[in-house]
């Protein structure tokens, strides 16, 4: 290792227990999001956890197992698991702010064998850290190395570990693994962290699943209970398995109760030292990791350590963030082109990369809504308290451009609403023919490569400005036509839901549209936008009986799909 300056850590005689009590953590999930059985990064709500079964012993974890074949702990992504929490920033509504006030971003994984370094007295685990420093954050992760051979036997209870999962979890269609993000403080140290959640119960409560040894319960329950208790999994849940990998029995345990003075509890003080041991390495590693294009290495040498860590500093090395993430950071935006640009040379004749779909019977009832500022204080409750089982979630851009970024999110859901407004027609210049172009493509490209998703898009309404509204009706044309020829587009007219008359009425001016003062764009009125939605959700309701092959209710008999006349003249033959 080349290294030029060494800081030494010594824990040998600390007393932890008095410097951060574990109580004084509070875990706060902020987000959640999922990697797709074909390793993609993708947003989404506590609804794709995996559901919890309940099965009877005994089961044969055996089932599958292949002595040949070897087992590894390997990244289920198509990128450094350290990147995760990294997509998760860069995709949220509130972007970077919502790392407003953290010290230090992580996986779970770090700070749980950092925090049980104390009580590894059985296997004194190695580990080794990076750490570096940008815009006043430290990030810390698992040093990228190759992992030792796994002996036979523990081949075999990885085996063991994998198909009880398998057994026990009822993973979302299409979702290899789902994630919470959390925040919380340790000490001094404000930290967020990603944490892998295995599922949930009935009751929406996280439980993590785990196979062991009547006897090893009490060897491990140290390491269990600081995993479960930094992610903030509220329920435990042990298959108890024999010598041949039989699975006897279950038993639940909440995390809450897993401390205390009884037999089978962790003592309230060995609780205390792992969190004050955690907290005082944390502000340690902050006091020497400094701003700029450097890499530091944390080592702890297992049971030749003799009581403390090694801090390196390397040089010269490159900070190992990503390229992508700084820039959005600094403020470019993602994707660092505009529509138009990114999506012209698309070649459209050549067949659709390999992609995860879910079966519509299997995913019923979920939307994802994109949109600009028009329809964005639409409230989900809307959708979900009208429609049975409905799973509504809405992500808020200014411009469709910014739309390109939630393409894995797309296998994920059986319906995508997608809703643009004038400002796009304003920051892509005098002429809208790039735009429509661009945008006409890409929602091609879309519809053809998530064949099983249903997209919907929302006619953009005109302006105060009569030029600007011929190119808005070009537009709008362009994606009708499209939908004609594109089995799972649909057209939803949201003039045509207002009024039947042209619409540039004076009459539709007055009573939809609001001009915003020293702006050229404009906003609908709330009478409006509750008009509009109104009418789409019948449409959603009307597309959800079509999926499950039932019959509309009553009161969507006499509803129809809202087109605008001219259209209808035009396109007789179309959708």
């Amino acid at each position: 290792m080349n290294a030029t300056e060494v800081s030494i850590y010594n824990f040998s005689n600390k007393n932890f227990a008095s410097i951060s009590p574990y109580t004084n953590y509070q875990s706060n999930e902020v987000g959640t999001f999922a990697i797709t059985d074909s390793g993609e990064f993708s947003l989404c709500d506590a609804a794709f956890h995996a559901k919890i079964n309940n099965i009877r012993g005994p089961v044969d974890l055996n089932e599958g197992f292949d002595p040949g074949i070897r087992i590894h702990n390997t990244s289920i992504t198509n990128f450094p698991c350290s990147e995760k929490i990294l997509k998760w920033i860069c995709s949220t509504e509130k972007g970077y702010d919502v790392t407003h006030g953290i010290d230090l971003i992580a996986q779970r994984g770090v700070l749980k064998d950092m925090g049980n370094t104390l009580n590894d007295e059985r296997y004194k685990k190695q580990w080794i850290l990076e750490a570096c420093k940008f815009r006043g954050i430290v990030y810390l992760r698992y040093e990228e190395n190759e992992k030792p051979p796994v002996r036979d036997w523990h081949q075999k209870n990885l085996w063991w570990g994998k198909k009880f999962e398998d057994v026990m979890l009822e993973r979302s269609p299409g979702v290899k693994g789902t994630y919470s993000v959390i925040r919380g403080a340790i000490g001094a140290t404000n930290v967020m962290i990603s944490a892998e959640v295995d599922g949930q119960n009935e009751r929406g409560e996280l439980v993590e699943v785990k196979t062991s040894f009547e006897g090893a319960v009490m060897k491990n329950l140290a390491f269990h209970w600081v995993q479960c208790y930094l992610g903030g999994i509220t329920h435990l849940r042990y298959g108890f398995k024999d010598k041949d990998g039989i699975l006897e029995r279950l038993s639940d345990e909440r995390v809450s109760e897993m401390v205390g003075e009884g037999d089978r509890q962790l003592r309230p003080n060995t609780a205390n030292a792992m969190f004050g041991m955690l907290a005082d390495i944390l502000s340690w590693i902050r006091s020497l990791v400094q701003e700029g294009n450097h890499v530091w290495t944390i080592v702890y040498d297992g049971g030749m350590s003799e009581g403390h860590l090694k801090m390196y500093k390397k040089a010269p090395e490159t900070r190992f963030l990503p390229v992508w993430y700084e820039n959005f950071v600094t403020g470019q935006r993602i994707p660092d082109n505009g529509l138009t640009e990114q999506l012209a040379a698309l070649d459209l004749s050549s067949p659709p990369t390999e992609r995860t779909t879910i079966s519509p019977q299997l995913r019923h009832h979920r939307c994802l809504f994109l949109t600009d500022s028009v329809l964005s204080s639409t409230p989900p409750s809307i959708f979900t308290d009208r429609i049975e089982n409905f799973k509504f979630v809405k992500r808020v851009k200014k411009y469709c451009d910014d739309f390109v970024q939630f393409e894995s999110e797309f296998s994920l859901y059986n319906f995508v609403l997608i809703s643009v407004g004038s400002n796009d027609f304003q920051c892509n210049g005098a002429s809208a023919g790039g735009l429509k172009r661009g945008f006409v493509r890409w929602v091609e490209r879309m519809c053809r490569k998530y064949r099983e998703a249903e997209f919907i898009f929302i006619s953009v309404l005109h302006t105060f400005d009569i030029d600007k509204n011929s190119r808005i009706d070009q537009f709008n044309e362009a994606v009708f036509s499209l939908s004609g020829r594109i089995p799972n587009l649909r057209f939803f007219d949201s003039h045509s839901t207002l009024l039947c008359d042209p619409i540039t009425s004076r009459a539709f001016q007055q009573g939809v549209l609001t001009e915003t003062r020293g702006s050229e764009s404009v906003k609908i009125t709330v009478r409006a936008a509750k008009h509009i939605t109104f009418h789409l959700v019948n449409a959603l309701e009307l597309e959800c009986c079509s999926l499950e092959g039932r019959q509309a209710p009553a009161k969507l008999l006499r509803w129809e799909w809202p087109i605008r006349s001219t259209f209808r003249r035009r396109y007789r033959n179309g959708n």
